[in-house]
């Protein structure tokens, strides 16, 4: 009889101090097996426990509260990265429109459907930086897809100047052209005169900035005045 009265007191002094450790968790991070262990409690078997009921229960709410509220902030937080997942994707499949509405003569909307949001959204930051438009977004894309370009049979003179292996850079100096022109407000005709070469080296420099374009263009002008 002595040895029960003695484990019971044990029990009950250890639960105590499980319990009242539990009860000053802050972190969400509490003990699965003292939880298992307060569930599983028979208070009717267990009457030398009930003087800690109260506690036991107070704790089992807390813990349970604080695992629907870290529930709720993973659910939250997910949900809002699939909000901003679809607005990402919105935003990518209007610059789609928008590129093939302004000019539907140059680009091929079912391959511009196989670019990449992310490419397109990229594209679109670049050339906002350096103050491009739609149809330079369309060009710094067709840099790694040409295919979204649609052939022409009726190429205009300054394809004469492309060579065979240097469909990536007339890509890019067409890139460069529309940023010129709608930043730096140059003539298309006069830019369409320009040599690839020559607007690719006077863009060495880059076109990341509008710095990097205000020197391009200061390059350009030098030796084409009628530019303006």
């Amino acid at each position: 009889m002595e040895k029960t009265a003695k484990a019971d007191l044990k029990e009950y002094e250890q639960l105590s101090t499980d319990v009242t450790k539990q009860l000053a968790v802050t972190d969400g991070n509490y003990s699965t097996s003292i939880i298992d262990q307060c569930k599983k409690i028979d208070w009717d078997k267990k009457p030398y426990l009930k003087k800690l009921k109260t506690k036991v229960d107070k704790f089992l709410k807390q813990a349970s509260q604080d695992e629907n509220s870290s529930s709720l902030s993973s659910s939250t937080s997910s949900s809002t990265s699939d909000t901003e997942s679809a607005a990402d994707k919105k935003k990518a499949e209007q610059m789609r429109q928008n590129i093939v509405q302004a000019d539907p003569d140059s680009w091929d909307s079912a391959e511009l459907a196989k670019v990449p949001d992310s490419v397109i959204l990229a594209a679109e930051k670049q050339t906002e930086v350096a103050g491009g438009d739609v149809g330079s977004t369309a060009n710094v894309i067709a840099e790694k897809y040409p295919n979204i370009r649609k052939n022409k049979s009726d190429a205009s003179s300054s394809s004469d100047d492309i060579d065979a292996g240097n469909s990536d850079d007339h890509a890019r100096a067409e890139s460069i052209r529309s940023i010129l022109a709608s930043n730096q407000g140059f003539s298309t005709s006069v830019l369409d005169s320009i040599s690839d070469s020559e607007i690719l080296e006077a863009a060495k420099a880059g076109t990341a900035t509008n710095a990097d374009v205000a020197a391009m263009a200061d390059t350009l002008l030098s030796a084409h005045p009628d530019l303006k």
